[in-house]
């Protein structure tokens, strides 16, 4: 595997040990040396905190007035599908990018488990803290269980041609990478990292800031700003400022006020497809248009 070159900075090869989704209750939030070498920054009132029914989160431990810049993640340490590509070579191309991308978090998370394991990315105390499981997300059901418990849903077909989707894409990996990469003949490790994409990467998170131009369209995971949750009444937001993407205060915080953003507008149906649970004041349904005349009838007929 290529390693990942932050700029101009070459990420070195580093070991470690296994520990996942953090131990403590609050603690800083990691800042692994590929994104310190970029350039990213986090402000020292930030803390992970595991929080009531909802996991992990970033907490302010001290006030924070409105427009400060909370974290700062430069565009080139954004993990998008073309670096993926970038970084697992030529081979890579015959994928599309989201696949890429899960081919190259799923090779670096099977390594941050491994004492002896490089650190693909250098990011291994950032992968570190991305939980192991996700329970809650219909996705990681195993299908007889997603059969059993989404049944007579909308959700379970959806669920399913997931899985398919998943499984093929997997399939394309091995074809394409199998050589190279040992986490795509995993079905668990690609489980793992389409989890990951799809709950740190969904539709609304910041995605006008995160393209940089109109071919920059797939799914992208901005390290640290991702340990971010979702409100209907958010305090932050991301914004693109010189070449970073940055969170943003949008009002003023008090200490121990939980920070978080806006995951777009979504019905609570897309909500709980998405990322797994299904926020207060969310919408129960989609609307679509329907036409006002019989069906015997055309436009202009009188009802």
């Amino acid at each position: 595997v290529s390693l990942l070159c932050l700029g101009a900075v070459p990420i070195a090869l580093l070991a470690g040990g296994v520990a996942f989704g953090g131990g403590a209750t609050e603690r800083p939030l990691p800042m692994p040396k590929a994104l310190a070498a970029a350039g990213a920054a986090v402000d020292d009132r930030l803390r992970l905190r595991q929080l009531k029914d909802k996991g992990c989160g970033i907490v302010a431990t001290r006030a924070v007035s409105r427009g400060a810049v909370l974290i700062r993640v430069p565009q080139q340490a954004v993990l998008t599908g073309r670096l993926a590509k970038r970084i697992l070579g030529p081979d890579a191309e015959a994928l599309h990018d989201d696949a890429a991308l899960c081919a190259l978090l799923a090779e670096a998370r099977l390594q941050a488990e491994r004492r002896d394991g490089l650190d693909v990315l250098g990011l291994r105390e950032y992968l570190r803290e991305i939980p192991a499981d996700f329970g809650s997300l219909p996705f990681w059901l195993k299908e007889e269980v997603a059969e059993q418990e989404l049944r007579g849903t909308a959700l379970l077909p959806a669920v399913l041609a997931q899985h398919a989707r998943a499984e093929q894409d997997r399939q394309a990996a091995v074809q394409a990478l199998g050589d190279k990469l040992e986490a795509v003949w995993s079905a668990k490790h690609w489980r793992w990292a389409q989890a990951a994409l799809l709950t740190r990467a969904g539709p609304g998170l910041g995605s006008e800031a995160l393209q940089a131009d109109e071919e920059e369209r797939g799914s992208a995971i901005v390290p640290l700003v991702d340990f971010v949750n979702c409100d209907g009444d958010p305090n932050a937001e991301c914004q693109r400022r010189e070449g970073c993407v940055v969170l943003v205060a949008r009002r003023d915080l008090q200490p121990g006020e939980e920070v978080t953003i806006s995951y777009g507008s979504q019905t609570a149906e897309q909500m709980l497809f998405t990322f797994g649970f299904c926020p207060l004041g969310a919408r129960r349904a989609a609307t679509a248009p329907l036409p006002l005349y019989p069906p015997e009838a055309g436009p202009g007929s009188e009802l």
